[in-house]
Formats: structure tokens, sequence, C-alpha cells
């Protein structure tokens, strides 16, 4: 194993020790850039290999004698899940760089997952499986070729943050008995959405508690269908922030994934229908709940 590989490989291991104490740290996005350099009459291989080797890829480094000036250089990759390929198949290189290399860039979030293959541009895209719940250790490995690059660069969800009231029945008395119409416990109702932008994380029962700064806790009480092992009754989903106009509000929410909402996102509260109205402008999205009496 060469510097970089252990390198990476501890860091992970950071995360496994933790994971050990306090339950699995999941990320909110990953971005893994690997790069071999090709020997000068030698085929090589690099492999990319992510959640403690559950998933894998490995991709032909060809030698720079093999690169073709007219028809570049094939090199042969392949996906494996576990033991099984996923998916194989053949990508065409041109070496152009002064060090010509090939290059597996990794990329993941809460909208899924894809790798990229070539050499100075990208040759071939594929969607694949990349568990953010529990990311466990990558790594990455070369034979017959010299290891060029190995950064990862990761971004963890927030510490999940919960309500002030001991259990839900005691918040469930404490805003039904309440005289401000912005507290309240809210079902799902309807949604405006493109699936293409954006998609439900469940048919959500919220409730809106005032945190005695002008604004209201979004607590989450039950309904989540994606991530839902991670939505436990209780757990803040959000904030309503005045925005200086009566019933309206700037929004904090965060999606099944732990990720923010995007920015200019605001609710509306209408006393006299009793809705509670989520509105995302760059999403092209709402979700609509009613009050519940």
């Amino acid at each position: 194993m060469n510097k970089f590989g252990v390198a990476i490989t501890a860091l992970a291991a950071v995360f496994i020790a933790v994971a050990a104490d306090e339950g699995p740290q999941p990320l909110a996005s990953v971005r893994w850039h690997v790069r071999a350099a090709a020997s000068p009459a030698t085929a090589g291989t690099l492999t990319a290999s992510w959640n403690d080797g559950r998933a894998r890829i490995t991709v032909d480094v060809p030698a720079i004698a093999d690169d073709d000036p007219l028809t570049g250089a094939t090199a042969h990759f392949r996906y494996f899940i576990a033991d099984s390929v996923a998916w194989q198949g053949d990508i065409t290189l041109a070496y152009t760089d002064a060090r010509p290399a090939v290059s597996i860039v990794i990329k993941a979030d809460g909208g899924g997952a894809v790798a990229e293959l070539g050499a100075e541009a990208c040759s071939k895209t594929f969607d694949i499986v990349y568990d953010l719940e529990d990311p466990g250790a990558a790594d990455a490995a070369v034979q017959g070729a010299e290891l060029i690059r190995n950064d990862m660069t990761v971004r963890r969800r927030p510490a999940p943050q919960f309500s002030r009231f001991a259990d839900v029945d005691s918040l469930i008395a404490a805003v039904r008995t309440s005289a401000d119409p912005a507290e309240g416990c809210w079902r799902y109702l309807d949604r405006d959405m493109r699936p293409e932008k954006a998609v439900p994380g469940g048919f959500y029962t919220l409730a809106t508690v005032a945190d005695g700064n002008g604004g209201y806790e979004i607590v989450y009480l039950g309904g989540a269908t994606q991530n839902a092992g991670a939505w436990q009754p209780l757990r803040l989903k959000g904030r309503l922030v005045p925005s200086g106009f009566a019933g309206n509000y700037d929004l904090a929410w965060q999606a099944a994934d732990g990720r923010g909402c995007p920015p200019e996102s605001y609710a509306v509260v209408d006393a006299y229908t009793g809705t509670l109205t989520l509105y995302f402008p760059l999403l092209g999205a709402s979700m609509r709940f009613r009050k519940l009496r």
C-alpha cells in the first residue's frame, strides 16, 4: 500500500471507531478522486473500494505505448457490489496530458451516487451505490502504475436536535391549549412539485412550537418514508423565522437525508384555513399541511 492509500484508510478508520461507540456516522456527501499515472510500457490497474469493501471499481491503466495517436487506448472497467460484477465495459482514452494518467471520481449525496472514469476528460459515467448512512472505510490501490492522487472531501450531516419536551404527549398537550395560531399539530395535506426536482421524504405529522424568540420550532412527530430510521419523534425538522410580515416566515428545513433546504425557502401560516404551507421556490415545490384540532 502506498502512503496515499494508508492515509485515507486511516481517516476512514476513525469513522468506524466513532461508530462503535455512537452508532454509524452518516455523511451528507462525498467527493473522491483517485488517479494513477501510466507507465511507459506496462499496463496497470487502478482500484477504488468503499463502504468497507462492499463496493469497488477497477479500471485498466493502459501503457503509454498503447495509446494510438488516432484511436487512443482501450481500458476495461468493472464495478463490483460485494463479489458480483454489477456493471462492466470498455472506455476509450486519449493521453494528452504531460503526465498520462487515468482517474476514478466518485460523487455521492442524498440524490444518489455516480462514478466517472477517464484520462484527461470523463469518458464514462454510471450510477453506483454508496452507503452514506454507514460509510465505513475507503481505499485505493494500484498495480503496474503509480497512484498520484487520492483525495476525498466529505460533508457531515448536522447532529440531530430535539425538542425540549420530554415526550410527544406533553408537546401535544401544550400546543393544543395554545392561543397562538402558529402553534399546533399539522398533518400532510398535499403537494405541488415536479418529481425530477423534488419528492417528499414522507407524509409527515409535525408540530410547531414557539421558541421564545419570536419564531417556532418545527418538530417531527411521524410519517417519514425515506431514511425513516433517522427520524425519531421530537427531532427538529426545521424552524420558522419571522420575516416581518404577518403569517409569513423564513423557512429552515431538513430534508429526509439531513440536508438543509435551498435558500429563499419560506412558510405561510393561514389561521383562517388552518393550513401551513412550505415553499421551496428554487425547487419549484411546495407542501401543505392541515391543522389538527
